[in-house]
């Protein structure tokens, strides 16, 4: 009877022990201690994560942009615009590259003028790719240049040299014979000689002048004027059409007198001895227009004195006309051609130079001569006047009118 409590005290007892050797079950609010066997802090794919700096901070138009790329080892990327670009495809990525190499993005063959730019980019550390993409964006205002201030065509002889006002930047010319059909599109290279629309390119660059020499005189072209960047993004057109004028001779009054024109030189280039005419008064009333030779001591060919033979007397006059050529050399035009007089009047060649007319309404040509100390004099001839060539000669100190019988008379070709 006592031996059977005992061994049920024992059991007991033992059950007991056993029960109080069990880990403790936490009550609420206590905290479960770490197992020694948890997982270390490696990366995982939720922090690899390739971070992106250096895009634009606001609307920004320019046309290379570099992206820094930090806390992953390497990394791979696309870009593109905002609305069309889906980062969690995986079509359009480049290689992986290391993430010392920034992302170098040219925009400048976008025909777009505004939009939303977008960069993704998926990192990788030590093998583990990144789970979710990182993207960036801006907005991209990629503005065309403005149009240059203006531009001047200068017709030349089988040429038109093209000049720029305010001229800053690039350039890119085409000549068209009619108005231009077609504008350059943007983020297109072009090149002297390609075709657009109705034109040809004739000049890309960024030179202050331009000499387009494959014209001719008397020819009409419409040249059209893009201002442009190194993006090749192209302005509004600048319009200039021109009519090359074809060569002639013109009487110019002193105050038209263009830096274009040039003078006839009877006595060679250089002499500055041009030949002029001025209509001649007596007492208020017109005695005719008379050529003669105007010499000008400052080199301004609207600040000299012409000088022409009147009643056997030398007239000095500060209104008159240049003989003078549009365009060109005058040498070109011209030609003079050996005749003679006597007290009857000259014999006048077909094609001859009016220079003017007497009281009379006879006309009146261009004539030159060698005077005595063998120095060609030029003045006037008729077919009425006589004595043949009338002129002027300085000598000793004074202007003396005389006629020669033999002399040239001015012709065109």
């Amino acid at each position: 009877m006592k031996l059977s409590i005992g061994l049920s005290v024992l059991f007991t007892m033992i059950s007991v022990g056993c029960s109080r050797g069990k880990q403790p079950q936490p009550r609420t609010g206590e905290t479960q201690p770490i197992s020694s066997a948890a997982t270390p802090l490696d990366p995982t794919p939720a922090n690899v994560r390739a971070e992106l700096s250096g895009q634009p901070s606001e609307p920004s138009g320019e046309y290379k942009v570099t992206i820094n790329v930090s806390g992953v080892d390497d990394y791979k990327w696309k870009y593109g615009a905002s609305a069309e670009l889906n980062c969690d495809s995986g079509n359009g990525y480049s290689a992986f590259e290391s993430a010392s190499t920034s992302i170098t993005i040219d925009l400048s063959t976008r025909v777009e003028s505004i939009e939303n730019i977008a960069v993704c980019a998926v990192g990788r550390s030590q093998g583990t790719v990144q789970e979710f993409p990182t993207r960036i964006s801006w907005l991209w205002s990629g503005e065309s240049p403005e149009p240059f201030a203006d531009a001047k065509l200068v017709d030349g002889e089988n040429k038109v040299t093209i000049t720029m006002d305010q001229f800053s930047g690039e350039w890119l010319v085409v000549r068209s014979p009619e108005e231009l059909t077609e504008i350059p599109s943007n983020g297109i290279d072009y090149k002297v000689n390609d075709t657009l629309g109705n034109g040809t390119v004739i000049a890309i660059g960024a030179a202050a002048e331009y000499m387009d020499q494959m014209v001719a005189n008397g020819d009409t072209w419409h040249y059209t004027i893009f201002a442009t960047n190194e993006a090749k993004r192209y302005s509004r057109p600048n319009r200039k059409p021109i009519t090359l004028l074809v060569p002639n001779l013109y009487w110019i009054e002193k105050n038209d007198i263009q830096a274009s024109y040039t003078p006839v030189e009877p006595r060679g280039k250089g002499d500055k001895r041009y030949v002029c005419r001025s209509e001649h008064f007596v007492d208020g009333v017109s005695r005719g227009v008379h050529p003669g030779r105007m010499f000008s001591q400052n080199d301004n060919l609207k600040e000299g004195t012409c000088r022409f033979e009147f009643g056997n007397a030398v007239v000095a006059s500060t209104n008159y006309e240049l003989l003078m050529t549009n365009k060109g050399d005058p040498d070109n035009l011209i030609q003079w051609v050996s005749s003679s007089g006597d007290e009857n009047g000259s014999i006048i060649p077909v094609g001859s130079v009016v220079g003017g007319a007497d009281v009379n309404g006879q006309e009146l040509f261009v004539c030159r001569v060698y005077n005595g100390n063998n120095v060609l004099s030029f003045g006037k001839a008729s077919e009425t006047l006589n004595g043949g060539c009338r002129f002027m000669n300085f000598s000793g100190g004074v202007f003396g009118a005389f006629g020669s019988p033999v002399f040239q008379v001015l012709l065109l070709k």
